[in-house]
Formats: C-alpha cells, structure tokens, sequence
C-alpha cells in the first residue's frame, strides 16, 4: 500500500511545512486548503500531490464533499486547521464562536468519521490534531473560540479509542 497523508490546513505555515515533510519522505500527499494554494510552486509539481480547496466553515460544501470523495489508500490524517479570532469571551458571539468550531473542530471530526472505518478495515491508520499548548493555562485573554476549539480536539471518544486498540 501506498503511504498517503491527509493534511487538513495545509495552506497555513505549519501546514505547508508538514506537506514539504511527507513529500520528501516519499508519500503521496492530500492537501486541503482554503482558498489559498501555496502549492502552485514548480517545486510541487515534481511530487505526488494533490490540492483540494474546501471552505471547512461552510456545512454543506464539506458534507457534500465528504459523501463524493474516496480516501481509501489514506493511511494517516493530519489536522492543522486553525482559525484565531481575536475575542474575548465576554464579547465571543454566536456567529463568531461557530465559524472558529466549525473549521477547528467540526470539521475535522467529519473527516475523522469518514475516514475511521477504512483505518479500521485496514488495520492501521494515524490521526493527529494540532492542539495549542496555550489550553493548558486557559488560553490568551483575546482567543477565548480558538482556546476552546483547541481544547475539544484533545477529547476522544471511545469509538475511537476502541479502534486504536487495532492499530
């Protein structure tokens, strides 16, 4: 089997490092991206690698997304996805807090289910969230949505947890 990897938040700095990482270690990379795509470089078009943009704020576009697409030669999955908007709690709206879930944290955990059952019917399978050390000490004053999102990528469920168990 092919080693494929799907970064989610490739288009941000440690997402475009990540990408440079896997492509010179050989494996076949997944690239998703907002709207901005780095990876238009000559350098790029030396690798396997493929550029999907997705706006992961927008439901319906990742919904659809995910029930047309196929991933199964995705053996890891790497979320880096991150939005800051600079707010405190006292002044976090709806509006605000959902666009900063909806790409940190929902999203990801769509592609997760999307992808756990082929990691399982594979029997190997890597997923990796980018946390924020900043959760540990209750986040900045001004990232109260981004602190948040960061701290409910740290939970598990057990479904998950049970699927670890096989590799």
């Amino acid at each position: 089997m092919d080693k494929t990897v799907l970064i989610l938040g490739a288009s941000s700095v440690i997402g475009r490092l990540i990408v440079d990482k896997f492509l010179l270690s050989g494996w076949n990379v997944l690239a998703y991206c907002n709207i901005n795509n780095p990876f238009v470089e000559k350098k790029y078009l030396l690798h396997n690698i493929k550029v999907v943009s997705l706006d992961l704020k927008n439901a319906s576009s990742v919904e659809e997304h995910l029930a047309n697409v196929n991933f199964l030669d995705v053996s890891s999955f790497i979320n880096c996805a991150g939005k800051i908007t600079p707010t405190k709690f006292s002044d976090c709206s709806y509006h605000s807090l959902i666009d900063v879930l909806a790409i940190n944290v929902i999203s990801p955990n769509l592609f997760i289910q999307k992808l756990l059952p082929i990691m399982k019917n594979n029997n190997f399978g890597r997923i990796v969230n980018f946390g924020s050390i900043g959760v540990d000490f209750g986040g900045g004053i001004n990232n109260y949505a981004y602190s948040l999102s960061k701290h409910m990528l740290e939970f598990f469920p057990q479904e998950i947890r049970k699927a670890a168990k096989n590799n």
